[in-house]
């Protein structure tokens, strides 16, 4: 941790981690037609850095936790989630030309999110997974900050389980 927070406010942290693995988990599979909406793109990229952000302040708690979180950590600065965000959250702007920061954009300036701009993987139970999206011509790899979530949902539990507090 890179300052000492309060029992409330680690508490609350790890349970909204939790909340967004879960939710980032549940928003990657589908089970049918793999048609992914810019809505349904936007929803999991969000919930990815959530964690993201939960996973960076609660730092410290616990090895496996931290083990955990440095390899999601890893995974969502090569997969350019973080810029997929940024895009979603701004696609107004970028595509009449006005975002902040015009690099972020890849060639050809396309809709967010068509399903021959996404890649799936078939998962437990013969469900398939969202592997990658583009947006706006900009590919971000979700698979390896995907597979990391487990693992943090797994000592985040343990946490809780032990958690003192109040």
């Amino acid at each position: 941790m890179t300052r000492k927070l309060t029992e409330t406010q680690l508490f609350i942290l790890v349970s909204h981690a939790g909340d967004w693995a879960k939710w980032a988990d549940q928003f990657s599979v589908w089970s049918d037609d793999k048609t992914v909406t810019f809505i349904e793109a936007h929803m999991l990229v969000l919930a990815l850095t959530h964690l993201e952000g939960c996973l960076k302040e609660i730092r410290g708690m616990s090895k496996p936790l931290d083990e955990a979180a440095e390899a999601f950590l890893q995974a969502m600065r090569d997969g350019g989630i973080r810029d997929a965000r940024n895009l979603l959250e701004h696609e107004e702007q970028y595509l009449v030309g006005r975002g902040k920061i015009p690099a972020l954009v890849g060639p050809g300036n396309s809709w967010p999110v068509t399903p021959d701009e996404a890649s799936w993987s078939t998962g437990l139970m013969g469900s398939d997974r969202l592997e990658t999206v583009t947006i706006l011509g900009k590919t971000a790899t979700l698979g390896p900050a995907l597979d990391c979530i487990p693992e943090i949902h797994s000592a985040l539990q343990v946490w809780l389980i032990g958690f003192r507090g109040w």
